[in-house]
């Protein structure tokens, strides 16, 4: 192999170019190691009812999945240890109403959850809600619980399941069952992981102000899909009321024939 080639085979750095050059990541200058500005996102469609600290998602989704996921081949080896609870809300109303049972019951007892609106074109879902668990024996009992409570508290018609790691890696890899870690990936992930300060800073809760614009961006999203449980959380609609022609004709109303007279 000429020396081109094998140094082109070690750079890892045009990987993460795009990173470095949109803004935001930087290589420090003490340590040489490539770091994130910290900020709270205020334009998630997410209320992050209780952060699971120490996952890193920023480090094994955000950076080794979306730059390093063809060279190594299998979903990263952290992220083949996530269980997911996923909720899946039929309604605004319900959304809100897993909102406060999150607050109030599931979050004190698993390891992290948000809900909120479902953005993504290949979910199949206008709202979701996520626990999130390490390993398939916490997920099986954070499933078992909020199978549990949302059946009593909002009711068993809404659909709970138990999958593993993120939707993205399943696109991309599939059927999450036959997911691997190889030998080969371990030493791409601590190549990677190598380039980074990998801290997880415990980031201090949305403040009351962000939440409280994700919760009307819900709204407006529920009236925009077409889900009419949304006229219970507000004084009038957020969209126009049709006068509807193919009906009776509005009492008073007489139609003149517009002219196009002059108009060119």
């Amino acid at each position: 192999m000429g020396l081109y080639e094998e140094l082109d085979r070690k750079d890892m750095l045009k990987r993460v170019m795009p990173l470095l050059q949109k803004g935001g990541y930087n290589i420090d200058p003490i340590t040489g190691k490539i770091v994130v500005q910290e900020y709270i996102a205020y334009n998630l469609p997410w209320i992050i009812v209780k952060s699971p600290k120490g996952m890193n998602c920023r480090m094994w989704s955000t950076i080794l999945f979306n730059h390093f996921a063809d060279d190594m081949k299998q979903p990263p080896s952290r992220c083949q240890d996530c269980w997911k609870v996923v909720i899946r809300p039929t309604n605004i109303v319900e959304l809100f109403g897993l909102l406060a049972l999150m607050k109030d019951v599931l979050a004190p007892q698993v390891y992290g959850c948000k809900c909120g609106v479902e953005l993504r074109e290949y979910v199949h879902g206008l709202y979701g809600g996520y626990i999130y668990g390490v390993g398939l024996e916490q997920g099986k009992r954070q499933y078992e619980l909020a199978r549990k409570e949302v059946s009593e508290k909002l009711g068993e018609h809404i659909p709970v399941i138990l999958k593993r790691a993120c939707t993205e890696f399943e696109q991309k890899f599939g059927d999450s069952a036959k997911w691997y870690v190889t030998p080969e990936q371990l030493l791409i992930e601590k190549s990677v992981y190598d380039m980074f300060d990998p801290k997880d800073v415990e980031q201090h809760e949305q403040p009351n102000f962000i939440k409280q614009h994700i919760m009307k961006k819900w709204i407006k999203y529920a009236c925009a899909h077409g889900d009419e449980h949304y006229l219970k959380l507000v004084d009038k609609p957020l969209h126009a009321k049709y006068v509807k022609y193919h009906e009776d004709m509005p009492d008073g109303f007489e139609y003149t024939e517009p002219s196009f007279e002059g108009a060119i």
